[in-house]
């Protein structure tokens, strides 16, 4: 067994350092899911603040889009009923007609035109979400129920795109202003907010819910340590804990309680930084805009036993930015070799003989054991030459670097994430030319990249981006390392557990003897 499984309640409270942890009596209501999460979402109510883990832990029961992405990568119908393309830059969206606000409003055509008018407003478009519907030129009414959307230019991937467009209720959000709705968040979803502060919070089953839920309560606390989620899933302190280590298996079950295991929808992943966003190299460009230099990141270091030491051999190497179930995934690519010697000779044909320092930067949490993973890479990279100090960065640190451009570092640990739409492309939104202070950013591969922008004939468009990946991949452009996995822990009386690529059915869960 493992070291430390037998603290004490004290002692658990001391390690988990969160405030209030001691229960109060409503967190013993039998109808109540306590969930330790790794971390909060960034701008709490508001759902345009950020995106993907840890966020949707968070939001995906309150709010929601007008489609899903099912667990088989097909777009289904949300808070829309149906959906049909006019013509290459139109789409009509049918809404359902039995959802509501959790202020009494209806989610029907006005309320979806007064919500787009924000989130395609100046301020809208600044925010990380708003910046996914930068393609969208205008929403309008057709009737009360049905709505058209129209796009700047053909855009395939609109269906997907509205998953995580939630739709904000519009007279609220007009007299709160975003940093009120921040606060005070009125939803459509499964639950409502009860509470809500800066570590926990407590979601109620909204009861005129189009999806209504079986469960009351969901309690979330913040529990930023692995270790700590462990500890609080095997004592029974919550009930289920949002990723868990894989070598934590065993333990977890040893206590009696449940594990499930998911492939996620991301790739655990470095971008060495194109830019020199710091001018560390004193205005002599970054080392990594080099072909050679970036191929050598890749060679330096053992993928497999990575994923067979560190991860209890539960996935597999990465070798493209994007995942095996996803559209346009190329199956052809090879595995990167593990060759240091190589990679030691690439950096001295790139004029790096005695190598040079890098600082890489990543968010602890995203991917099970990611911080002793970053740890051996770091050292790895440092035997070839890449002098990499390697250091963990809260999300909300990390996030303003994103947008603004205003890294430190010269490189950060990123997961390459295909969700919402399990498509491909949807790395190139992070690591192409495409966004603003790009994190890389590498000419030659955009013309493929803009083809498949706008190819509406899934044929052609699944044979670009195969290209792409091929070529991403012969670049080096970034670093893929491992593909995601998603190991949560319950107890054995949460039922009906079900997972849609890092969407959990909150709504569809249920406690035995509740």
């Amino acid at each position: 067994m493992k070291k430390g499984l037998a603290l004490s309640a004290a002692a658990l409270v001391g390690a988990f350092g969160v405030v209030g942890w001691e229960m109060p009596a409503s967190a013993q209501d039998n109808n109540m899911l306590r969930v330790g999460v790794y971390s909060k979402a960034p701008t709490r109510g508001n759902p345009y603040g950020g995106g993907g883990v840890p966020s949707i832990y968070w939001w995906d029961p309150l709010f929601d889009g007008l489609t899903r992405v099912n667990g088989e990568g097909k777009t289904v119908p949300w808070l829309a009923q149906s959906w049909s393309l006019v013509d290459n830059t139109t789409w009509r969206f049918v809404l359902r007609r039995d959802a509501e606000f959790s202020n009494g409003a209806k989610v029907n055509a006005d309320a979806v035109v007064g919500h787009f008018q924000w989130a395609l407003s100046e301020e809208g478009r600044a925010t990380s979400g708003g910046r996914e519907l930068r393609p969208i030129a205008s929403v309008t009414k057709v009737d009360e129920w049905t709505v058209e959307l129209k796009t700047l230019a053909p855009f395939p991937l609109l269906p997907g795109t509205m998953q995580r467009a939630y739709i904000l209720e519009p007279k609220a959000l007009a007299d709160l202003k975003i940093a009120g709705y921040t606060q005070n968040p009125v939803t459509s979803g499964a639950y409502r907010v009860g509470r809500w502060t800066d570590t926990e919070a407590e979601f109620v089953a909204f009861e005129k819910s189009w999806r209504p839920a079986k469960i009351r309560t969901l309690r979330y606390v913040e529990l930023p340590e692995a270790a700590s989620r462990l500890q609080a899933i095997v004592s029974k302190q919550i009930d289920l804990a949002v990723l868990v280590s894989p070598d934590d298996i065993d333990p977890v079950k040893r206590a009696g309680q449940t594990v499930h295991v998911f492939p996620s929808p991301n790739i655990m992943n470095i971008a060495f930084f194109t830019k020199d966003f710091s001018d560390a190299y004193s205005g002599k460009g970054t080392p990594f805009a080099d072909k050679r230099v970036r191929m050598a990141a890749n060679l330096a270091f053992d993928r497999k036993a990575i994923v067979d030491g560190l991860m209890g051999g539960v996935t597999q190497p990465a070798n493209q930015p994007s995942n095996p179930r996803a559209f346009g995934f190329n199956k052809g690519v090879q595995n990167y070799a593990y060759d240091p010697n190589r990679a030691k000779a690439l950096l001295a044909e790139a004029g790096f003989p005695n190598g040079f320092k890098a600082i890489i930067e990543f968010i602890p949490g995203a991917i099970p054991r990611d911080t002793e993973i970053y740890a051996h890479i770091g050292e790895q990279l440092n035997k070839v030459g890449i002098q990499a100090d390697v250091r963990q960065t809260p999300f909300a640190t990390w996030l303003p670097q994103y947008l603004n451009g205003t890294w430190k570092s010269q490189a950060s640990g990123f997961s390459a994430f295909v969700d919402p739409h399990m498509d491909s492309s949807r790395p190139f939104l992070n690591f192409s030319c495409l966004t603003p202070n790009a994190m890389v950013c590498i000419d030659s591969v955009m013309p493929l990249v803009r083809a498949q922008e706008q190819e509406m004939d899934p044929m052609k468009r699944e044979k670009i981006l195969q290209d792409i990946m091929k070529i991403w991949h012969d670049e080096a452009i970034t670093t893929p390392i491992l593909y995601g996995v998603d190991v949560y822990a319950a107890t054995p009386r949460l039922k009906n557990f079900e997972y849609w690529n890092r969407v959990l059915l909150w709504e569809k869960m249920t406690l035995e003897g509740s």
